[in-house]
């Protein structure tokens, strides 16, 4: 029999149950399909699931692109897609599927037929297992006005706030608040008060009555950021929010109705932190409404320099500067390319930006041309300091070929406190550079 959700349809054949779009999505693998005016969950299990507009598929999609049987999906390891013969064929992750012709289907593929969109979803195997930046944006831009809540993914750095954003604003509440809470960067007991809200009195500082960030998101997107850094008991207070569509604020006896949809996002494996017990797997269901898995920036090569670019402008990017930073492997991903692009704007005073001015970390630093002499056995540690100060002024002075300027810069010193401290060490001055 049919389960799953339907929206902006009646339910196909003689649907008995429908659950409410925010209602816990199945555990098991299932598809999601999307089409302007409706979208559709049906789990996966034995059958094989034909798609299509006539009224006995078992996909019922009401949109005049597509076909009346337009294709099936076959469960089996792996699962397979086969096109029936459609008038306007079936495009798998981008290629056209030939007539009548089957080919395996991955988690996380968007599959386009008509007007129309399917994606694999397999809470099982993790999460959906996004191609490219193309489909990534597909998904985002599929999900954003359906009601399902949507679990982001992707190493930190790699953006996945920015993406949060985009589901927020294509979606229906976009005029509605954004309000976000990084789980990570506070302890319990203030998450507790920051996401539920507290009454006055509640604890020792409870001067007045609070609304939480739940309240505040009412009407909007609420965007949980590393989620799998929330602690266990808030764990259960936010799956009976989401459940209830209710809050009770900390030291209140009464619940207050919510309407707020969910963003949630995480560096982490939930899977493998449900399997450990420190993640709830009813709350992984309910927020995984449907995933996107964000690759990391050294998988979206093609990205590298245009972000770089934009970071930088109004500042060119020299070819040298451009091929630095294609080999990169950029650990810190979105983030530290922005860092770094910061900096060499600051290093290159507003011109161009060249090789130079990228100081990566991955590349060797100069040894200082003169060896401490201090630093050992029996050396005070104010000689030992002295030593180190004299070794990072040389360092930089090699690296910059003596100009003062930019040594200053690479320290964190202004031009006249490095020339202070030359002065103090009785450090030889360099040659002054023209440009210092």
């Amino acid at each position: 029999m049919y389960t799953g959700d339907v929206a902006g349809s009646p339910p196909p054949n003689d649907v008995s149950t429908q659950e409410h779009p925010w209602s816990e999505g199945p555990s098991e693998p299932h598809v999601a399909v999307f089409w302007d005016g409706g979208w559709q969950r049906v789990v996966l299990d034995a059958r094989t699931l034909v798609v299509g507009r006539a009224s006995e598929c078992n996909v019922h999609v009401l949109h005049p692109s597509v076909s009346r049987r337009h294709l099936a999906i076959v469960p089996g390891r792996p699962v397979r897609l086969r096109d029936l013969g459609s008038a306007n064929g079936v495009r798998v992750g981008g290629h056209l599927v030939p007539a009548n012709a089957e080919v395996e289907l991955a988690p996380g593929v968007l599959v386009e037929f008509g007007q129309a969109t399917l994606v694999l979803h397999a809470p099982s195997a993790d999460v959906a297992a996004t191609g490219g930046m193309s489909q990534v944006r597909q998904l985002v831009a599929l999900a954003a006005p359906s009601m399902l809540n949507v679990l982001l993914l992707g190493e930190t750095g790699s953006g996945k706030d920015v993406f949060a954003e985009a589901v927020h604003r294509g979606s229906p509440r976009a005029a509605g608040p954004m309000v976000r809470l990084n789980c990570a960067a506070l302890a319990e007991s203030l998450q507790d008060s920051e996401l539920f809200g507290h009454e006055k009195g509640a604890f020792t500082g409870a001067v007045a009555s609070k609304p939480g960030l739940v309240e505040m998101a009412d009407g909007g997107t609420l965007f949980l950021d590393e989620i799998g850094d929330m602690p266990p008991s808030i764990q259960a207070k936010l799956l009976r929010t989401i459940e209830h569509k209710q809050v009770r604020r900390v030291g209140a006896t009464v619940d207050r109705a919510v309407d707020v949809r969910f963003i949630a996002a995480t560096h982490r494996d939930l899977q493998a932190m449900v399997r450990e017990g420190t993640f709830r797997q009813d709350l992984l269901f309910r927020i995984n409404g449907i995933a996107i898995r964000i690759p990391p920036l050294r998988e979206r090569v093609a990205e590298i320099v245009p972000l770089a670019q934009e970071f930088a402008h109004p500042s060119p990017l020299t070819a040298a500067a451009q091929a630095k930073l294609l080999r990169h492997g950029w650990p810190g991903n979105v983030r530290e390319l922005k860092i770094a692009i910061e900096r060499a704007k600051v290093l290159s005073r507003g011109g161009a930006i060249d090789q130079a001015h990228l100081l990566l970390g991955d590349e060797p630093q100069p040894p200082p041309t003169r060896a401490p002499q201090s630093v050992g056995p029996g050396a005070t540690l104010a000689e030992d300091l002295e030593a180190l100060e004299r070794a990072r002024i040389q360092a930089a002075l090699d690296r910059t070929g003596g100009n003062q300027t930019r040594a200053a810069e690479l320290l964190g010193l202004s031009r006249r406190g490095l020339v202070n401290r030359l002065e103090a060490l009785n450090f030889p001055r360099p040659r002054r550079d023209k440009k210092a």
